[in-house]
């Protein structure tokens, strides 16, 4: 299943939780869910995993046969951080069942988020859009990102630093 959203953030990725639920087929199934994040193109058309990145897995613990949809499920980042977020800029969030004998889907509400929601008949090859009122419940938390001039005045600080040192290390010999 994929989500389309518009970010209220700016900044690094640090943490993500789902809300999902989760229906093993069979007994011994890894609960894993691969969790993938893919900018929206200028032409936004379907989600695509293969241009996606894997943001990282999510595991669950469902038994054989039973679903939990209550459950918020945190997703354990491949690079925190890493993956930024633009203030007003849309992106996909796609979950993946990490086997084909593993269901998934998100719980879901309507309020608080708005886009357009995706769903895959092929386990990931392809998504189609699915009208619906609701949206998939998830949470995505940022840490700021420092934009370039403030980089490169701590850097010439630090430079400054270093030449004053230098200085003061000449004059006490």
């Amino acid at each position: 299943m994929g989500a389309q959203f518009t970010s209220g953030l700016t900044g690094g990725i640090t943490s993500v939780t789902l809300g999902l639920e989760v229906l093993n087929i069979f007994p011994g199934n890894d609960g894993n869910v691969n969790v993938y994040f893919e900018p929206v193109p200028s032409s936004p058309g379907l989600v695509d995993l293969s241009t996606a990145t894997l943001l990282g897995t999510a595991t669950t613990t469902t038994d054989y046969f039973t679903s939990d949809s209550s459950q918020l499920t945190s997703v354990n980042l491949l690079a925190p951080g890493l993956i930024t977020l633009t203030a007003n800029q849309q992106y996909y969030l796609i979950v993946q069942p990490g086997d084909s004998n593993t269901f998934v889907s998100w719980a879901s509400n309507n309020t608080g988020a708005t886009g357009n929601v995706f769903i895959s008949p092929d386990f990931g090859a392809t998504f189609a859009p699915f009208p619906t009122n609701t949206f998939p419940a998830f949470q995505i938390e940022t840490a700021a990102v420092p934009e370039p001039s403030s980089l490169f005045l701590g850097a010439l600080g630090a430079i400054g630093a270093g030449i004053l040192s230098l200085r003061r290390k000449r004059n006490a010999i």
